[in-house]
């Protein structure tokens, strides 16, 4: 993260050479701004149908802000050096532009093709929203584990240490990590399961797609412990992460 010091160049050149961690940091930076001008498109495209859907113009507005808020937010990280408080709101903001323009992609396809979702599913929208919010938190408090160093505050599963609660406070985090999964883990399958009343319905498959996923982000986060945060095993459980935040 800190292979380039300075920002929005790195060592004062957009083509630096790739080595030494620069090929990581620069290439996040390159695909940023791709990300960024087709999040511009998409915003254009959406205003010009805004006769036709105007809140999918808004949602693509809003899109855009986010996406340079995001920017702005990677240019302090770098500039205050890795500042936790600010690296945590760059994880969040990311993962809130995740699920906005995976809701946009939803929204123009549904409408293009008269999709409708069964009315009885509604009751169910604040549970959703609880699932969403307590991932979201998930995700959040996992970036505070990374960014504490706090991923090797406990070795072994399910113990940290041999201790179930352990007494140094980077553990402590680590451990509210587990715990919260555990608990998030156990209120997607209670929800999977709740859906099976709608078995045609895209919630319902959605409902059990997490479930799955719940299952194999346990099984990233086991692995990230036995590796010692290997970097395949730790950047799939984030990946598989924010899968989960978008079902």
């Amino acid at each position: 993260s800190l292979a380039c010091p300075d920002w929005p160049l790195c060592f004062g050149s957009a083509f630096p050479k790739m080595e030494n961690g620069v090929q990581y940091e620069h290439t996040h930076r390159l695909v940023a701004t791709a990300v960024g001008l087709l999040t511009i498109a998409l915003s254009v495209a959406l205003h010009l149908r805004r006769g036709e859907d105007p809140k999918a113009a808004v949602m693509g507005y809003v899109a855009v802000g986010l996406v340079c808020f995001q920017g702005l937010l990677g240019g302090i990280t770098v500039l205050l050096r890795l500042p936790i408080l600010v690296t945590l709101m760059h994880l969040g903001t990311s993962m809130a532009f995740f699920c906005l323009t995976t809701v946009i992609a939803l929204r123009v396809r549904d409408r293009s093709s008269g999709t409708t979702q069964d009315l009885g599913l509604a009751a169910l929208r604040p549970w959703v929203a609880l699932a969403v919010g307590a991932t979201f938190l998930q995700i959040v408090l996992g970036g505070a584990v990374r960014h504490t160093a706090s991923g090797l505050a406990c070795f072994g599963i399910p113990l940290c240490n041999g201790d179930l609660w352990p007494s140094h406070p980077g553990a402590h985090l680590h451990m509210l990590h587990r715990a919260f999964a555990l608990a998030l883990g156990t209120y997607i399958f209670a929800l999977a399961a709740a859906t099976r009343s709608f078995p045609g319905s895209r919630v319902a498959r959605l409902a059990r797609l997490a479930a799955w996923l719940v299952a194999v982000q346990i099984g990233l986060g086991v692995l990230s412990v036995l590796s010692l945060l290997a970097l395949s095993a730790v950047t799939l459980h984030l990946g598989v992460a924010a899968l989960l935040l978008a079902c």
